[in-house]
């Protein structure tokens, strides 16, 4: 697998394309990637069985046409889970997916992947499971095709990178929340990104991680996303994570 790091200002859809299908389905990712998007991100949270759900918060309240944590459902309860009718009826049925099914995308239409582990309260044992459910499916991700695990967990980040050594890490903060000592949080990890929320980012800040040997990937949107980009690849930044792919493509 090419797990070269991102050159400069690349366009991640954030949880595919959510301004045009629901989030963190297939139907997002297949609008992300028609749209010309290279790379996406996802959120991973580890179910009852084992198994790996695509799903952003920690129940299904939200995003599907059922209540209830996460992380009480099996495989067999995917397919079942209405996660698109909510965002309107062309998308009436689309499943609620598995890792495993992201892979055959990723596969199948060219794409990279920000992977972000999403963890609830099952302690060392959840993060374990998770990782070791990941390491099982990212076998089959096709040669040429790149990951990055993210986290705001950097505990069950650390253990993820020390599993999975092949592939790079980034390290998430809220930039108002960031600890002074940010810096051996993410050389602990074995880091190579540092993910930060766009409100409040400063080039000052952007310049200490570059200094550092960091690259450097924003998420948020702002007011005008078209002139926020422009001005944080200006300042150093490499990545944008956005909901709106069309206008920054």
């Amino acid at each position: 697998m090419d797990h070269g790091r991102l050159t400069a200002r690349h366009v991640i859809g954030h949880r595919g394309m959510p301004s045009a299908a629901p989030e963190n389905t297939l139907a997002g990712f297949r609008a992300a990637a028609d749209a010309g998007a290279a790379w996406i991100e996802t959120d991973l949270r580890v179910i009852a069985d084992g198994g790996i759900a695509l799903c952003h918060d920690s129940t299904l309240d939200r995003t599907t046409n059922r209540v209830g944590p996460v992380a009480d459902l099996r495989r067999e309860d995917l397919g079942a889970i209405d996660a698109g009718g909510w965002f309107g009826p062309e998308f009436a049925g689309e499943p609620l997916p598995s890792l495993s099914q992201l892979i055959d995308l990723l596969n199948e239409r060219g794409l990279n992947a920000h992977l972000e582990l999403k963890l609830g309260g099952g302690g060392r044992l959840e993060a374990r499971r998770l990782v070791e459910s990941l390491a099982a499916e990212l076998e089959r991700l096709a040669p040429g095709r790149s990951v990055v695990l993210s986290s705001f967990n950097h505990l069950a980040l650390a253990h993820a990178k020390r599993e999975l050594p092949q592939l790079e890490a980034a390290c998430c903060w809220d930039t108002s929340a960031m600890p002074e000592d940010w810096r051996s949080v993410a050389e602990f990890v074995g880091a190579a990104y540092i993910h930060l929320d766009q409100l409040g980012l400063t080039p000052q800040l952007i310049g200490e991680c570059l200094s550092a040997g960091f690259v450097v990937n924003a998420w948020g949107e702002p007011a005008d996303p078209r002139m926020r980009a422009n001005q944080l690849f200006n300042w150093g930044v490499s990545g944008i994570f956005t909901d709106h792919l069309p206008e920054l493509l």
